[in-house]
């Protein structure tokens, strides 16, 4: 997997982390995303080095997990209310943890809209189809150009290209 820091910066878990510390990166993601206080995930994240997986005994953090853990406590703070990043890849969202996007919404008939998502996984607002080609827009804001991407920076968020 390949995750997508709130720094614009990739962590393979397949290549960075042993097996002990993906399992442990799983069970982060699940508690992060149950929206947990921080000082709850803060308890649960040391607890399970502590443990570690399948009876090897305690983890140690190496730069990679612990840069992805303090992340994923980071998106939480931010869920909470703590400013978020300001920016977001332009992108389709496809899933969490890979920089926001724009996500489509499903309409009965309706020009095209998208949720503007951030790299923190939060939804920032909601934005049309400019008038005419909506897949030409979305290839221009792609790109992080045309009249989707003005939208996107009135918002006050930062376009990365993907």
């Amino acid at each position: 997997m390949r995750y997508l820091t709130l720094a614009n910066r990739e962590i393979d878990t397949d290549r960075q982390l042993a097996e002990a510390e993906r399992h442990v990166v799983m069970k982060l993601m699940l508690w992060a995303s149950l929206g947990l206080e921080q000082n709850d995930f803060a308890r649960r994240r040391a607890e399970a080095l502590r443990k570690g997986w399948n009876n090897q005994g305690a983890l140690s953090e190496s730069p990679a997990l612990k840069e992805l853990g303090d992340d994923l406590a980071r998106r939480l703070a931010i869920k909470r209310g703590a400013p978020g990043p300001g920016w977001l890849r332009s992108q389709v969202f496809t899933e969490n943890f890979r920089g926001g996007g724009l996500r489509p919404i499903d309409g009965q008939g309706a020009a095209p809209r998208w949720e503007v998502i951030d790299a923190a996984d939060v939804v920032r607002g909601v934005l049309e189809a400019p008038a005419g080609d909506s897949e030409a827009a979305l290839a221009e804001f792609t790109r992080g150009q045309g009249e989707l991407a003005d939208k996107v920076r009135a918002l006050g968020l930062e376009l990365r290209l993907a």
